[in-house]
């Protein structure tokens, strides 16, 4: 079975598009900290997809993607080794993402963020959809 590497790329401090200033937010104490995304903040608004749930192919898919995430993660490993299909299912996931707002049900396009900011979530997609069939350096 063919299998793709996904180099897991460092967290990212998003900023204000307006601004330029680094996006805060309340943190556990109440002050205002900046808003850091890793890896695991933009796979779980990928699997926030409503698209998971749609057969038991996909949420196999999911299953295998997060269990491959969480041993990597637990071996410090810098490298997510995920099937062919399943990542090609990923893929899909990241190049039409959706979301699913628990609040009021309703399903939007993107990750679920002011549109503006999307282009700060490059550095944690693109290697996604850029997975090499060689395992890359950690």
């Amino acid at each position: 079975m063919p299998i793709r590497y996904i180099k897991i790329p460092e967290p990212i401090t998003l900023r204000d598009p307006a601004s330029g200033a680094v996006a805060t937010m309340p943190g556990a104490n109440g002050e205002q900290a900046p808003v850091v995304w890793d890896f695991g903040t933009i796979l779980a608004k990928i699997m926030s997809n409503p698209k998971w749930s749609d057969s038991l192919a996909q949420m196999r898919a999911q299953a295998a993607i997060m269990e491959a995430f969480e041993a990597a993660k637990a071996a410090e490993s810098h490298v997510l080794e995920l099937a062919e299909e399943d990542w090609t299912k990923l893929r899909e996931a990241v190049e039409t993402p959706r979301t699913l707002i628990p609040e009021t049900g309703q399903v939007v396009p993107g990750f679920g963020l002011i549109p503006s900011m999307g282009r700060q979530l490059l550095p944690l997609v693109l290697p996604i959809a850029d997975a090499t069939t060689q395992r890359p350096k950690e």
